[in-house]
């Protein structure tokens, strides 16, 4: 980078200006970026799917220490009440899990590299949606039986008998 001439003061004034223009640059695509996701995720939330999964986009363990690991998620969860296509930042050290740390947000409430990262990962989410969607049927399936087994013991008996 070339020594600028101009005093300090001016610098500041001339960055400002730029970062200015930048920052309203940054804001314009982030906004085109945002809405197509958006769509995507009110289709998915039309749904009514109630399914959480995670898809893992980038993770890594410390170069000395390997038990220290962290990672960067997209997934379809509920957040602050919302269901939602949401980004996580997690990292934790396995030796002791219960002092792993997540930062949960919904796309767009995301940092912009994390959503930057998680727009090419959207179909490995939606294939996982798929998977979990189809495991959950046969699950719930498996139950259909015993849930009318239960009620079944109860059909005609309003309330149980006083001992």
């Amino acid at each position: 980078m070339a020594k600028n001439a101009d005093p300090p003061s001016v610098q500041v004034q001339t960055f400002l200006q730029q970062l200015k223009a930048a920052a309203a640059d940054l804001n314009t695509v982030s906004d085109e970026l945002g809405k197509p996701v958006e769509l995507i995720n009110s289709e998915i939330t039309k749904l009514n799917l109630g399914i959480t999964t995670w898809v893992q986009m980038v993770s890594d363990q410390h170069q000395y220490a390997p038990e220290i690991w962290w990672s960067q998620d997209i997934g379809y969860a509920k957040v602050n009440g919302k269901w939602g296509i949401a980004l996580a930042e997690r990292s934790g050290d396995a030796t002791n899990p219960d002092d792993d740390h997540e930062t949960v947000w919904l796309f767009n409430d995301a940092p912009r590299s994390l959503r930057i990262l998680g727009v090419e990962h959207i179909p490995a989410l939606l294939e996982k949606l798929v998977t979990e969607s189809n495991k959950t049927v046969d699950q719930v399936k498996s139950k259909v039986a015993i849930a009318k087994d239960f009620a079944g013991a109860l059909r005609g008996n309003a309330t149980l008998p006083k001992k």
